[in-house]
Parts: structure tokens; sequence; C-alpha cells
């Protein structure tokens, strides 16, 4: 990307006004999301016979097995679909296993297999190291930065998720009187 000369999220083109593509933030996560899915789904399908959406919830079960496909969902922000899709070739691999929910037996509970738990470990040093490479040019106060805001931004989600155009902006929630302080 080009430096902008623009520091807004929009450029005047003459006639209208037009997205600025190297500022706005949305155009911004999606390339660098569409960047780190591409190229390791290939090679993730290549080399292990599986793609990145896979390999994300196994990442999900190694961090918190004995969770539902929602909760997977949850953590990983992949939908449902997606989710269920993944979970049963993961199973006809025997990556994972599942049991009925005791309080629900509609739900079931998903848990890696020790065969799930070895292809998380061979996948898990080839995502830290993408990760290295991603963030190589940042300090380590940036890297603290960087993910404190990609959180901030991504507890907007239900905002931006509900806004409707036929009705306006979303308001932000009112403050409380212990925030005002």
């Amino acid at each position: 990307m080009t430096a902008s000369k623009s520091t807004r999220a929009w450029n005047w083109n003459g006639a209208r006004k037009v997205i600025n593509l190297e500022r706005y933030v949305p155009a911004l996560l999606t390339a660098i999301s569409t960047g780190l899915a591409r190229g390791p789904s290939r090679r993730h399908l290549k080399d292990f016979g599986l793609g990145i959406i896979e390999w994300r919830v196994v990442a999900a079960l190694a961090v918190e097995g004995g969770i539902t496909a929602s909760r997977i969902c949850e953590m990983i922000g992949l939908d449902k679909a997606a989710a269920s899709r993944s979970l049963r070739v993961l199973e006809k691999l025997k990556f994972v296993s599942c049991t009925d929910d005791p309080d629900d037996q509609r739900r079931r509970r998903f848990n890696l297999t020790k065969a799930g738990y070895r292809f998380h470990d061979k996948i898990f040093p080839i995502a830290m190291e993408r990760e290295r490479l991603m963030l190589q040019r940042l300090s380590a106060q940036e890297i603290n930065m960087l993910i404190d805001l990609l959180r901030r931004v991504g507890e907007q989600m239900p905002s931006v998720k509900a806004y409707n155009p036929l009705k306006g902006p979303a308001r932000r929630p009112a403050r409380s009187s212990k925030a005002r302080g």
C-alpha cells in the first residue's frame, strides 16, 4: 500500500466522495484477513489435507475442550455452517470426538482426540512463525497496543452488526454515572 496524502477514510474524486482504501479501516482489516486465510489455507490443504477453517476449529478446541459448536463460533468468529462442516470433516478424520451435552440432549460437545492434538502440535509452530513474521516490524509495546486496539474494535461489533442504515447511525450507549466519575 502506498502512503495516502489524505488522512480521511474518504477522498474527493472530483464528482463525489469515495472511500480512501488506504485509510478505510474495514478495507485494511479485510485485506489482512484475506491474506492470512488464503495462502495458508492452500498450504494447509496441500501439506496436511485440511484447510485453515479446520485449523481454527482445532486451535479453539485445544484452548477449550468439551465445548459446543456455538462456543467454537464465538471463540473464532466463525459462522455455524462453516463450523458444522469443519467438525464433520474433523470427526471423519478422528481428530475430534463428540458427546451429548448432559444439560441439553440436542447439543453436542466436542473434544480433540489424540490424533487431533498431534495435528494441532504440527500446525502450532507454523502459526506462531506466521504471527512472528507479520509482527516483526513492531516493538513489543506496539504489539500490545495493537492487540488492545483490536480487542476494543472487536467489542464494537454488536453495534456494527445492529446498525440499520434505514434508521440512522447506531447510538453509543450512555456512560454510567460511575464512568463519568
